[in-house]
């Protein structure tokens, strides 16, 4: 048995391009590029798809908590080819305008939500709870949501059976796709 340990910087190294916040690429340097909100990277694949990401406003956590949280970001990625797919990621966010405002220049067909309410700093949620996982779906009324980052860690208090349950009500859950862990997804486009 081989067990190949890679620090951050090695990491960073091999991959051609991370996106971040601008402070986060400061600080990781060799290949990060930070984005600000609303600023836009087109990169093209060697197939000649050209991808599209925009940086987008998120917040972890209640207004005011950008002090002790620091900034986070989230991204809408547009792929454009024979077949063009759009995406967002709403990084470690909650719901509130910047979300609101992503709704309003974006329609995309997949939405990532960072899910989970996560709660490692007080009463706050850090990341979306259920309530504002239904807001982010309501937002994005044509979109399929598929929330992330909800399980594994112990400041997560909220599940996927939860938001499954909650969809239910609204009778949405055909618009949640809640991915299992180690299985692909497939995105239909």
């Amino acid at each position: 048995m081989v067990i190949i340990l890679i620090t951050k910087g090695e990491l960073l190294k091999e991959i051609p391009l991370t996106l971040t916040i601008k402070a986060g690429a400061e600080r990781l340097q060799h290949n990060a590029k930070g984005l600000a909100p609303w600023q836009n990277l087109i990169v093209y694949s060697t197939t000649e798809i050209e991808i599209s990401i925009t940086a987008t406003p998120a917040r972890h956590g209640p207004a005011g908590v950008e002090k002790i949280t620091g900034e986070v970001t989230g991204f809408i990625i547009s792929i454009k080819g024979k077949q063009n797919l759009q995406l967002y990621i709403t990084g470690d966010t909650v719901f509130y305008e910047g979300v609101k405002e992503v709704s309003k220049k974006f329609q995309p067909k997949y939405v990532f939500a960072f899910a989970g309410a996560a709660k490692a700093r007080g009463t706050f949620n850090l990341t979306t709870n259920t309530n504002d996982v239904l807001d982010t779906a309501a937002a994005f009324s044509q979109a399929i949501i598929i929330p992330l980052h909800f399980e594994g860690w112990s400041h997560y208090i909220e599940t996927g059976d939860m938001l499954k349950k909650s969809f239910a009500v609204f009778d949405i859950e055909n618009r949640l796709q809640i991915p299992e862990a180690g299985k692909e997804i497939e995105l239909v486009i």
